[in-house]
């Protein structure tokens, strides 16, 4: 079979995760099963538990995938901005189209909570990073007049309220904004990030 031609290249494990993560948003934490996606890739249960030993492990291992490539988006956003307020802008914009062009990992990262109460070592690395990459350059960003009366922790969930829950909109009405062509959808998301809170 082409899916066990691929595990003999030493290339399933990358598909258990990707797959994993596409079958975790069409069935839903409780009907994933490594079984199930084992049978979706044509390959043995046993090639399946070679590379994770039970349904949790997988789990972390998309987790932690996705958390290192969203880690990754928000550094590539910033990565030419000195100007303290262009970064934050530029950074809520890339934390916005990261999940609008990658709707699937917002489910994992929902599911983060679950999968450290199963697993403590979990929700750890780049998952961490990435807020603390965030939290960094909006503390950077001087206060303003919106600002006057919040303390730092307020301003940084009024940054990241506005971006996560735009985010959240996008991804779970995209079929309201689907005929929304991509250049107005990015100037629409790139002028909202730009208003204060």
């Amino acid at each position: 079979m082409d899916s066990e031609k691929k595990y003999h290249h030493g290339n399933l494990r990358e598909l258990l995760i990707s797959e994993g993560l596409k079958m975790l948003n069409a069935e839903g934490f409780d009907a994933f099963s490594m079984r199930k996606l084992a049978t979706k890739l044509e390959v043995s249960h046993t090639a399946a538990y070679r590379h994770f030993a039970d349904k949790e492990k997988l789990l972390e291992a998309i987790f932690n995938d996705s958390a290192k490539k969203f880690y990754e988006a928000l550094i590539k956003s910033v990565s030419s901005i000195k100007d303290p307020k262009e970064r934050i802008d530029k950074l809520g914009v890339g934390y916005i189209k990261f999940f609008v062009d990658n709707p699937e990992m917002l489910t994992i990262f929902q599911l983060g909570n679950h999968l450290n109460q199963q697993s403590p070592e979990t929700a750890t690395g780049d998952y961490f990073n990435a807020f603390d990459f965030f939290k960094g350059i909006a503390q950077q960003v001087p206060k303003n007049e919106v600002h006057k009366d919040l303390n730092d922790m307020e301003i940084l969930i009024g940054y990241w309220g506005k971006v996560h829950g735009l985010a959240c909109l996008l991804v779970s009405q995209r079929e309201a904004f689907s005929e929304l062509p991509k250049k107005q959808l990015n100037a629409m998301i790139e002028n909202i990030v730009k208003t204060p809170f």
